[in-house]
């Protein structure tokens, strides 16, 4: 009956209702001018998906309820639940980033947290995840995955992406594989410009693509997201005015005939944003979106509000046999075969009972999990002088906090408002110490970073706590250079009580190394940095262990264990 539905679904379609299929459209409101564009363009061009961001689940629930009503064919609705539903709808859960789990956890323990998310994001009328990033992350400097991915062993991030991906197809929410074919090797960010995978052929089957070739094989994952990545050992075609490589989301060899017929993926191929730079920079909108459908990509995740412009010029190019009929009915059978395992030709993907949802976001019932999962990823590399755990009491103890952040601050929280860098220093001051707090940021004028390491003698304990987080478009994970010059002006020299936190990026202890206490949380969530202090203050025991390598200190599985008080 299914595959009666898509074809005929298919064989009813005109050419221009097929081309609709084949865009994702992103909006970034939920006022009643965005309900009514996105109407417009359900009604005059067969939209086949949408792409949002941040909503309460009534919002969602109320918008989509309008949406799927009205669509011909009910639409794919995609959300980025990479850290959990929380990450988008503004009563779910966050999960700790994946590489916190990366070390300790287990195929079990990524179906429940997946199970959780689709849950919760069905509820509310999202069908399919970007979700879960499969990247090896292999370079440390690289920018744009660091803590977005498990680890650096390619066996460690198919394993977990498993039992992340069963979770959430089991649950009516289709998962994504990304980013195609494999990020993690490059000191460069694809939003920004084509990022180079510069290693062999050998090397991308063994590591990067071992991901891809056997979830594909085991898991039946329903969709890959392909990037905007130059692999020159992958791809022959060469761009003719950079003469370089063109980047995957453009190469019929990556994705026809690598992905597509080598490794047997029947599911949607979908593009990473069309409107970074690592295609933009080379392409016209027009001609990018025409080659990526050429290329084998059957959607395209479009960021432009006036994603009109390529839709024409995708349909133009079927028009005039650019993009072969074959190729358009093989990219919507695709999408419509897609949208029949979730089941849309019968309940057309509508939100759920408002009683039924309310009751899925209840927020402390999910707390014990993410207090096992701090309380087992938070990893003591370093305890030189012994201080760990501080078993007095810090009442009246004068303790400083400096907070390092990349980007800044207040661009941190304006990309992600689940950051909240502040949990540490409220629940410091708990114990009843006297907290200085500072945030080293990069306008602080030398004078000023002296005086705060003049200044270092007259604090029992400091703190020094890095947010350091891959942000889009950013393209470095680098500390300010404040950060660094706490240390070339001596505040070791004048504190040996130093204890640093890597609420993030755990790669920059690196430039740390010398430090006698550190600590890597490889997560900035409110819980992360509870657990934190408990585990300082020795209410409950360090376990944990480094899910990668951190070159020429630190190995995989090193950590400190302190006993249970």
């Amino acid at each position: 009956m299914k595959k009666n539905w898509a074809k005929k679904i298919c064989e009813q379609m005109t050419v221009e209702q097929k081309v609709g299929q084949l865009f994702m459209v992103s909006f970034f409101t939920w006022d009643l001018q965005e309900l009514h564009l996105l109407r417009n363009k359900l009604r005059e061009y067969f939209i086949g998906g949408v792409f949002h961001y941040t909503a309460h689940h009534q919002e969602m629930a109320d918008f989509f309820s309008v949406l799927q009503a009205e669509a011909h064919v009910p639409l794919l609705v995609s959300s980025d639940f990479e850290m959990g539903a929380g990450w988008i709808i503004k009563e779910g859960v966050v999960f700790q980033r994946p590489m916190a789990r990366g070390y300790f956890g287990t195929p079990d323990l990524e179906y429940t947290i997946a199970k959780i998310i689709a849950q919760q994001g069905r509820s509310a009328g999202a069908n399919m995840s970007f979700s879960p990033v499969v990247d090896v992350n292999t370079n440390p400097l690289c920018p744009d995955v660091n803590t977005r991915a498990y680890s650096d062993n390619a066996e460690k991030v198919t394993e977990l992406a498993a039992g992340f991906v069963r979770g959430m197809q089991d649950n009516n929410m289709l998962a994504t594989l990304k980013h195609f074919p494999g990020n993690g090797e490059t000191i460069m960010d694809q939003h920004i410009g084509p990022a180079i995978i510069d290693v062999s052929k050998r090397n991308m089957h063994a590591v990067f693509l071992k991901p891809y070739k056997e979830l594909i094989k085991t898991c039946d994952p329903a969709a890959v997201m392909v990037a905007h990545l130059e692999v020159p050992s992958l791809c022959s075609e060469i761009h003719p005015k950079t003469k370089r490589t063109v980047p995957a989301s453009v190469s019929k060899e990556i994705i026809t005939d690598l992905l597509k017929k080598n490794m047997k993926f029947k599911g949607i191929v979908i593009t990473d944003a069309t409107n970074m730079g690592g295609i933009n920079n080379l392409y016209s909108r027009e001609e990018a979106a025409v080659k990526t459908i050429q290329a084998g990509s059957d959607m395209i995740l479009d960021f432009y509000s006036d994603f009109e412009r390529d839709y024409n010029a995708v349909l133009s190019a079927v028009l005039h046999n650019k993009i072969s009929e074959e190729r358009l009915n093989d990219a919507v059978m695709r999408v419509l075969t897609a949208k029949m395992k979730l089941n849309l030709h019968i309940d057309a993907g509508m939100p759920w009972d408002k009683n039924k949802r309310e009751a899925l976001f209840d927020k402390k019932e999910y707390e014990p999990l993410l207090q096992r999962i701090s309380q087992k990823s938070i990893t003591l590399l370093q305890n030189h002088e012994g201080i760990i755990p501080i078993k007095h009491d810090l009442t009246n103890k004068n303790v400083a906090v400096y907070s390092v952040f990349s980007p800044e601050k207040k661009v941190l929280q304006s990309q992600n408002s689940k950051v909240t860098p502040d949990v540490f220093t409220t629940e410091l001051r708990n114990t009843g110490a006297n907290v200085t707090e500072i945030d080293i940021v990069s306008d602080l004028s030398m004078d000023a970073i002296t005086e705060i390491v003049h200044n270092a003698h007259t604090f029992d304990y400091i703190f020094l706590n890095f947010f350091i987080v891959p942000s889009f478009a950013i393209g470095t994970l680098m500390p300010n250079y404040n950060a660094m010059r706490l240390f070339f002006r001596g505040l070791l020299q004048e504190n040996r009580n130093v204890i640093i936190h890597c609420f993030g990026d755990p790669y920059i202890v690196q430039h740390f190394a010398s430090a006698p206490t550190i600590i890597c949380c490889f997560d900035e969530s409110e819980m992360s940095q509870k657990t934190a202090l408990q585990a300082v203050l020795g209410k409950i025991p360090f376990s944990g262990k480094m899910p990668v390598n951190l070159p020429h200190i630190f190995s995989a599985g090193d950590g400190i264990e302190t006993p249970e008080q």
